[in-house]
């Protein structure tokens, strides 16, 4: 497409334009793509909904999705002095 478009650039008339159908449109329409943050914001929503469903309440998915980041601090702090830098040492700090 991107050698069409310069053959197209230098051999017609700039008033003529060019234009993509079926295969060509949608692989247009995907490198545009969707910002990160537009589809992280749409994931979290569908998790939240899935689990408002699944408690049929709308407070407890808030519990839920707040939980995992809590031991993040835990996990990237150094080990305290005297002790194991290991995977069970790091989820009993978490707690």
């Amino acid at each position: 497409m991107k050698a069409l478009e310069e053959v197209f650039a230098r051999t017609m008339p700039r008033e003529m334009g060019i234009d993509y159908l079926g295969m060509s449109f949608q692989e247009q329409q995907a490198q545009k793509g969707i910002s990160p943050g537009v589809i992280f914001a749409f994931s979290l929503l569908c998790v939240f909904l899935i689990l408002a469903a699944q408690y049929e309440s709308w407070s407890l998915p808030f519990s839920v999705l707040l939980g995992p980041p809590s031991p993040w601090p835990a996990a990237f702090a150094p080990p305290p002095a005297g002790q194991e830098n290991n995977v069970y040492a790091r989820s009993a700090w978490s707690c």
